[in-house]
């Protein structure tokens, strides 16, 4: 029916009493105009039903001249809050789950549908959007106060206190999830995208503050086909040991503190395989390139020891065990075995210069003054146990074997261990070391000094 006197006997009825039982259609336009509100504008109360309480369809809507941005609305609210405390909602809502069993309780739906056979196209995700729900937040006055807080979207699980939670699949503040059946020929797909668009600089991507009791940050689970975290993506632009990292824990001088006594670490890998094959997983693996004069490290640490009245009894820069765990573990023939494996080499063609130093393993002492004192300090300390070993030191070549078994250069001729005086020789009966050269025994003399 159309707006007439019907109408107007319907919405006296509708407005002023506060209830109407009965079906409200018109067509054309209907404005209702408030200087003043001090209760309920439109309430409806309506019991059991079997469609939806307001029901409000807009068809066939195009984009119009007079619109500034030819932006199509098809329904808007619009509010003021001129109060100084309080809060105002622009749109509130409230439903209950008020019936036991199985159900879907979705207190706002938002759905934007590309209809079949039509095509959605664009260049920039400014002009071409299909959003299920788009919230924004906008700042033209003044921010003062370290605890103000401005977001675009803000989701909340309440404190659920008087409920009973026994079990559940998922309990999380915001969820996304996606259902695609069609894969995407071009582009790119993400269940979380976050973006940066603006000039001004964003402290974070994520950040999570917690303030609770928060067992892990964040968690993966299921099978991935690629790269679980990637920064392939990324322009890295570092400014030194304190500057910008991949990934950080802490800094130099204020590290992450740890003050639990039980082992632990920053980073813990662990992985097992039964793969068979003449690869090797490698759980760290690190390659650091370079085409500059900057020398390269990639993989460093320091173990650091500060002011102690006792101090730590274990300090290692580093750790490597490899173990045979199970009795049933086996080494196949010409199988190997090491703790570390250090290895230099250069191709046909490279150049080392002359008075460079290349070795495998560069061991280095740099105690100083009372530090040494007493101490058992050695370049290398070497222990054994178990079965003997069948040797110290053990040589092979695949190529042109070595110069020197030892080499000292000419720092080294009048420094301790060359003494120039001091040692007799006697002949019977002289202990030595065993050298097994191929599979000749030889034996290095033990001379007597007194």
């Amino acid at each position: 029916m159309g707006v007439g006197a019907s109408l107007d006997r319907k919405l006296y009825s509708f407005f002023k009493k506060g209830v109407y039982d009965g079906a409200l259609q018109f067509d054309g336009n209907l404005r209702i105009a408030y200087t003043s509100v001090t209760g309920t504008a439109l309430y409806i109360n309506k019991a059991a039903n079997t469609g939806p309480t307001i029901k409000a369809h807009c068809h066939q809507l195009a984009a119009s001249s007079t619109l500034a941005t030819d932006q199509v609305v098809a329904n808007e609210f619009k509010g003021e809050f001129k109060d100084t405390i309080g809060s105002m909602d622009g749109i509130a809502s409230h439903f209950h789950m008020a019936a036991s069993g199985t159900g879907v309780l979705r207190a706002i739906l938002g759905v934007a549908y590309l209809d079949s056979a039509k095509t959605l196209s664009g260049a920039l995700a400014t002009s071409s959007w299909l959003v299920g729900g788009a919230f924004s937040a906008n700042v033209a006055g003044i921010l003062s106060g370290t605890g103000v807080c401005v977001v675009g979207a803000y989701g909340e699980v309440g404190s659920c206190v008087g409920g009973t939670l026994t079990a559940a699949k998922y309990i999380a503040s915001l969820w996304g999830n996606s259902v695609r059946g069609v894969a995407l020929s071009s582009g790119l797909s993400a269940l979380l995208l976050l973006t940066q668009w603006g000039a001004a600089t964003v402290d974070y991507g994520i950040r999570i503050e917690n303030t609770g009791t928060l067992t892990t940050g964040i968690g993966f689970s299921g099978a991935f086909v690629g790269n679980v975290i990637d920064f392939s993506g990324i322009t890295y632009v570092p400014t030194g040991s304190a500057g910008p990292c991949l990934i950080r824990c802490g800094t130099y001088d204020v590290p992450l503190a740890h003050a639990v006594e039980a082992q632990s670490g920053l980073i813990r890998l662990y992985m097992e395989t039964s793969a068979d094959g003449s690869s090797y997983d490698r759980a760290v693996f690190a390659c650091l390139k370079t085409t500059g004069t900057k020398g390269i490290i990639p993989i460093a640490g320091l173990a650091e020891v500060h002011a102690d009245a006792t101090g730590p009894a274990n300090v290692k820069g580093c750790e490597f065990i490899a173990q045979l765990f199970n009795t049933g573990s086996h080494i196949p023939a010409s199988g190997l075995m090491f703790g570390g494996w250090f290895k230099v080499t250069a191709i046909d063609g490279s150049t080392i210069n002359a008075s460079a130093t290349v070795a495998p393993i560069w061991l280095d002492n740099q105690l100083y003054g009372v530090n040494a004192t007493g101490a058992l300090e050695y370049t290398i300390y070497s222990t054994t146990g178990g079965s003997k070993p069948k040797a110290w030191a053990g040589f092979r070549t695949t190529s042109s074997g070595w110069s020197q078994l030892i080499y000292f250069d000419s720092t080294m001729a009048a420094l301790e261990p060359f003494v120039s005086s001091g040692c007799s020789v006697t002949v019977a009966n002289v202990p030595y070391l065993k050298v097994l050269i191929g599979t000749q025994q030889y034996g290095i003399p033990l001379i007597a000094i007194t």
